[in-house]
C-alpha cells in the first residue's frame, strides 16, 4: 500500500475484538468509431454516446447495449474503447508547419479535412474542421502554432495540432486527413485486458462487463478487475439454452480470486431492431446493468436487482424458456436465469457465481454489492483522517468511528444489515487491539468493522387448508 492513501479489506471472519458513493454506474468496454483510448469515456445518455464514441457498429453490441443500459434504468457509464493492436491516427501536415491529427484513432478520421483561413488581425489564422464535408468546429482567431495546438488539446472535439515549425501554416483550401485505422478485427484479449485498466479504481464502485464476451479469459479479466478494484462483475455466458455449457462456464470461475463479487446471466435479450418489425439481439449484462441502477435508486445496493425489482421493458429472450426442473439446476450452478412472466421480462436469480455450499456467505450477489458499497464509503471517510493529529484522549479514534457507525446505521435503518438492534447488525471498533501502541506510532489509522447482510427470500411457500364447511378453520 502506498503512502499516504487509504487501504479497506474485506475478509469473511473479523480479527479478534479488543460518504456515500453511487454504486449503479456501468463500466463496458467495446467497438466504438471513435473516442479516446489513454482514459475511460464517461456517457450519460445514448445521444452523449453517438457525440463522444460514434454511431452503432455491425461489428460491436456496445451501441446496442449502451442503448439497452439507459432504457432499463441506468444513468451512468463509462466506456474502455478497445482497437487493435495496429490502430492508428489520421492526420496530415499543413504547409510543413503544422501537423493535424484525429482526436482518436479509427476509420473516422479519414473523413476529416481541415482548412487554414485568415485570422482575424493580420498574422493570425484560424483552423476550419470538416467531417464528411460538412464543418463541424471553427477555431478562434490563432496568433502561433503553439496557440493552435493549445485549442486543439483544450477545446477541439475532432483534432489535434502538433507544431512542426514556428511558421504559421499557409492560407489552404480544405486538406484531408488518411491513414486512420481502428483495426478491431485483430484486437485479442491483450487489447480487451488493455481497456479494461482505463476502469481505474478512482473512478467508484459499480457494475463491470465486457458485453457480448463470454469466454472464460474475458470472464478472469473481470473477477480480477472487480476484486482490485471494488466493483461488482456482471458476466454474460454464451447464447445457448444448453444447461451444461451454461453451468460449466460458472464452474471454470469457483476457483478463481474474485469469484465473490461476480454474478452470470442468461439468456440474451431481445430489444426493437432499427427499423420497424425488426430486432436485436443484446447481451444481457446490459439490462442487468439498467435494473441494478434503477434498484440502487429506489431500494439501495443491497436489494437484488431481481423479480418484481428486475423487470425489464425489452421485448423478449434469444433462448426458449427452460422447465422448473432446469432452472433449479441452473439456480444451482450460479447462472441467473431471465424469464418472461406476465408479458414481461424480468431477472428471476441473484447467485453470484461461488461455490453455494462452499462459500454459502457469499452466495448471492447483494451480499457483495452491499460490501461494495460499505467499502466505498469507508474509503471516502477514511479520506478525512488523513493527516489527522492522533490524540491521546482518543478524539480523533472517536471521530472517526462516530463517520463510520453512521453510515453503517444508515444501512441497518434501510434493511441492509440484519440483527434486531443496530448493534446485532454491526460494530465499529477503534480500540486498543486495533490501534495498537505500535500502529499509532507507524503512523496508522485503523478501524475495524463487522456486518451482518440480511439475506434474500430465495423461495416463498404457502400452505393451503381447505376445510368443510362445517368445520372451524
Amino acid at each position: 500500500m502506498s503512502r499516504p492513501g487509504i487501504e479497506v479489506s474485506v475478509i469473511d471472519q473479523a480479527p479478534p475484538a479488543g460518504a456515500k458513493s453511487s454504486t449503479g454506474t456501468w463500466f463496458a468496454t467495446g467497438f466504438s468509431d471513435k473516442g479516446s483510448v489513454t482514459e475511460a469515456v464517461r456517457v450519460t445518455s445514448l445521444a452523449r454516446f453517438v457525440a463522444l464514441l460514434g454511431n452503432r457498429r455491425s461489428d460491436s453490441v456496445l451501441y446496442d447495449a449502451a442503448e439497452t443500459f439507459f432504457r432499463n434504468g441506468g444513468a451512468q457509464m463509462y466506456v474502455g474503447r478497445v482497437v487493435g493492436p495496429a490502430a492508428a491516427i489520421a492526420q496530415v501536415t499543413i504547409s510543413a508547419a503544422i501537423t493535424v491529427k484525429a482526436a482518436s484513432p479509427g476509420e473516422w478520421g479519414n473523413n476529416l479535412s481541415v482548412q487554414v483561413i485568415a485570422g482575424d488581425t493580420a498574422g493570425e489564422y484560424k483552423l476550419v474542421v470538416f467531417e464528411s464535408g460538412t464543418e463541424v468546429e471553427r477555431s478562434p482567431s490563432l496568433v502561433d502554432n503553439a496557440t493552435a495546438a493549445n485549442w486543439a488539446l483544450a477545446s477541439s472535439s475532432y483534432i489535434r495540432v502538433t507544431a512542426v515549425t514556428s511558421t504559421d501554416p499557409a492560407i489552404t483550401a480544405a486538406t484531408a486527413l488518411t491513414g486512420g485505422v481502428s483495426d478491431v478485427a485483430n484486437a485479442t484479449d491483450t487489447q480487451w485486458a488493455t481497456a479494461l485498466a482505463l476502469f481505474t479504481k478512482a473512478l467508484g464502485p459499480g457494475q463491470v462487463s465486457h458485453p457480448g464476451r463470454t469466454t472464460t479469459t474475458a470472464h478472469t479479466q473481470l473477477l480480477a478487475h472487480a476484486d482490485t478494484n471494488n466493483r461488482v462483475a456482471i458476466l454474460d455466458l454464451p447464447d445457448t439454452a444448453t444447461v451444461a455449457t451454461l453451468t460449466a462456464a460458472v464452474a471454470a470461475l469457483r476457483a478463481l480470486t474474485g469469484r465473490k463479487r461476480a454474478a452470470a446471466y442468461g439468456p440474451w435479450a431481445v430489444i426493437p431492431g432499427l427499423t420497424p418489425g425488426t430486432t436485436r439481439t443484446v447481451p444481457y449484462s446490459a439490462v442487468q446493468a439498467g435494473l441494478t441502477a434503477r434498484a440502487d435508486v429506489d431500494f439501495g445496493p443491497h436489494r437484488p436487482a431481481a423479480g418484481i425489482a428486475g423487470v425489464s421493458n425489452i421485448l423478449g429472450l434469444s433462448q426458449i424458456a427452460w422447465t422448473d426442473t432446469e432452472r433449479t439446476t441452473l439456480n444451482e450452478g450460479g447462472v441467473n436465469v431471465a424469464r418472461v412472466m406476465d408479458g414481461q421480462v424480468r431477472t428471476y436469480g441473484a447467485r453470484s457465481v461461488v461455490n453455494p455450499q462452499t462459500e454459502a456467505a457469499w452466495r448471492e450477489i447483494h451480499q457483495a454489492r452491499t460490501v461494495m458499497a460499505v467499502q466505498a464509503d469507508a474509503e471516502a471517510i477514511g479520506e478525512r483522517y488523513i493527516f489527522r493529529n492522533l490524540d491521546a484522549k482518543g478524539h480523533t479514534l472517536a471521530e472517526y468511528r462516530g463517520e463510520l457507525t453512521a453510515a453503517l446505521r444508515a444501512y441497518y435503518d434501510r434493511g441492509a444489515l440484519y440483527g434486531q438492534t443496530p448493534d446485532e447488525a454491526f460494530v465499529v471498533d477503534v480500540g486498543e487491539s486495533v490501534n495498537t501502541p505500535a500502529t499509532i506510532a507507524n503512523g496508522e489509522i485503523r478501524a475495524a468493522i463487522a456486518m451482518r447482510i440480511g439475506q434474500m427470500g430465495e423461495l416463498v411457500t404457502v400452505t393451503i387448508v381447505k376445510t368443510r364447511t362445517e368445520e372451524a378453520i
